[in-house]
């Protein structure tokens, strides 16, 4: 089963990012259904953590719009310039906030780990997403956790980098 909200999300998304927002939502649910239908082959199991989930099916989002972009599906097309960009501003606007540690149960991924496993799916085939697995999350996800003063003092949960420039580059 998908499952969506078109009672408030879907109408948001597609009001502020136009109507092929709505169906990078529907792909990436349906990545969360190849997921589960393939079990082990994509590194799935009970037990795999929340950000894999997130990071495969947003993948398998990318392998979709792939297909979209090369003309070959019968119902959708988009425009590799502003489309493209209208789905990736979807995934910078669902994402989550700067400090959320990524082991957190329901995360999705800052919005840059969003883009990164987009364009993968985008870039290689279905197998790459299949691929990914809990090392190469660890290896490539770095989420520095925020102080509680941190937090406090960010006015949208964000953090101004270039506050914290000569922190992040020694780190």
């Amino acid at each position: 089963a998908i499952a969506w909200d078109r009672g408030q999300l879907l109408p948001m998304l597609n009001e502020q990012f136009g109507p092929m927002s709505v169906v990078g939502v529907l792909a990436h649910e349906m990545g969360h259904a190849v997921q589960f239908r393939l079990g082990e082959k994509s590194n799935m199991s009970e037990s795999a953590p929340t950000i894999l989930r997130e990071q495969q099916a947003d993948c398998y989002m990318g392998n979709f719009f792939k297909y979209v972009a090369e003309d070959k599906s019968k119902h959708f097309q988009i425009n590799t310039g502003k489309g493209l960009n209208d789905i990736l501003a979807t995934l910078f606007f669902i994402r989550d906030p700067a400090g959320l540690d990524h082991k957190t149960e329901g995360a999705h991924g800052l919005a840059f780990d969003r883009v990164y496993a987009f364009q993968e799916g985008f870039s290689n085939d279905p197998q790459r997403c299949a691929d990914m697995d809990e090392d190469e999350i660890e290896k490539r996800i770095a989420e520095k956790e925020r102080t509680e003063t941190e937090q406090q003092q960010s006015d949208d949960g964000d953090i101004d980098p270039i506050e914290y420039l000569d922190e992040l580059q020694a780190s």
